[in-house]
């Protein structure tokens, strides 16, 4: 099995961020405006968990990127598959709502399914909860525009990196936090904040990709010495720390009653904790010999994540009621996050043993 063990460990340290962002506890927060210590430290860890799926977006561009095929290779091999897998997975959802009577009341039926394969929406349908499916549609997204991406990427240097992360950290973090500090208004209502390219839909996932490319296939970890990871986790936890920060300041100085993930300040930073998790884990296992029956498990594990992505609702819907404190303690957060992941994980080891799903999940 040729697989480099950090792309499978960073696979699973960000499906179990997903799971564990997924739990009621780390979203508490977001709806309270108390302006206490234990909030803090609360919206603190929250911000560090958001690092999971654009951990994702970057491993993404680190293995597609280098690629050399051709568009409609790329469209039959990697395209058509996600489409299969986006039917299966809102299929899945269907079938799981009838049976359990648990939908919409006018949320079931053809019309539905139709609206949630075409819009990948499902506010008003059966997959209300399944917040998955938005994240297939942005993965299909960066499939589309990969030939693209890989233009870019053959004369990309580090003054462009740090270029693209300078934008999306003015961007993100310094010109909505300065707006909302000048006029005392909600940084969203900004319109040159709603438009840019550098925090939103594409152009961020295309953001993360073009890092994780540039780490992973242009920096030499051998080069990178220990001392410059620890300042780059220092300045992480600072960054961490200044986001949660925002929060705090934009409660005070505008009319928002609640804490709000949604404000772009509080995002605004991620791409450092980001880069820096990325470039850690590649300098930690590069060069480094585990035994060969460890690696071999890590590789079937990290390649059976996605299934997560797939199962988790359901499996944190079934298994709530043996959790019935995770909505308000870490303790049993943790803990239903730590059990619907092995689940899950499981979950994909079968399903890949089963020939017809093999290449599916």
């Amino acid at each position: 099995m040729n697989r480099r063990v950090h792309i499978e460990l960073l696979r699973i340290l960000a499906i179990f961020l997903v799971v564990l962002n997924h739990t009621s506890v780390y979203g508490m927060p977001f709806h309270t405006g108390d302006c206490s210590a234990l909030t803090f430290v609360m919206l603190v860890v929250s911000a560090f968990i958001k690092v999971a799926v654009p951990i994702f977006f970057m491993i993404a561009g680190a293995l597609l990127i280098p690629k050399e095929e051709s568009i409609m290779t790329l469209l039959r091999k990697r395209v058509l598959r996600f489409c299969l897998l986006i039917i299966l997975f809102v299929g899945l959802q269907y079938a799981y709502y009838q049976a359990t009577k648990t939908a919409d009341a006018q949320g079931i039926g053809i019309t539905a399914f139709i609206h949630d394969l075409y819009c990948g929406s499902y506010k008003h349908s059966y997959v209300i909860h399944a917040a998955a499916i938005w994240f297939l549609y942005a993965y299909l997204g960066l499939l589309l525009v990969m030939p693209f991406l890989r233009l870019m990427a053959q004369r990309i240097t580090h003054i462009h990196i740090t270029y693209l992360i300078g934008l999306s950290v003015a961007v993100g973090f310094i010109m909505p936090l300065a707006y909302s500090l000048v006029t005392g208004q909600e940084p969203s209502h900004s319109g040159i904040l709603e438009r840019s390219p550098y925090m939103t839909g594409m152009g961020a996932y295309m953001l993360y990709a073009l890092v994780g490319y540039y780490i992973e296939n242009k920096v030499d970890v051998n080069g990178v010495a220990w001392k410059t990871c620890f300042v780059l986790a220092a300045v992480s936890c600072l960054a961490l720390i200044m986001e949660a920060a925002s929060e705090f300041l934009i409660i005070q100085r505008t009319d928002v009653k609640m804490f709000d993930e949604s404000i772009l300040p509080f995002k605004g930073l991620t791409i450092i904790p980001c880069a820096t998790i990325y470039l850690f884990v590649k300098k930690l296992f590069t060069g480094k010999e585990l035994p060969m029956g460890i690696n071999k498990w890590i590789g079937y594990v990290g390649a059976a994540t996605f299934s997560v992505f797939l199962t988790e609702h359901i499996l944190r819907q079934t298994l709530s009621n043996w959790f019935p404190e995770a909505s308000c303690h870490y303790l049993a957060s943790f803990t239903l996050a730590v059990t619907v992941t092995g689940i899950g994980i499981a979950i994909g080891l079968i399903l890949k043993r089963i020939p017809v799903l093999k290449k599916l999940v």
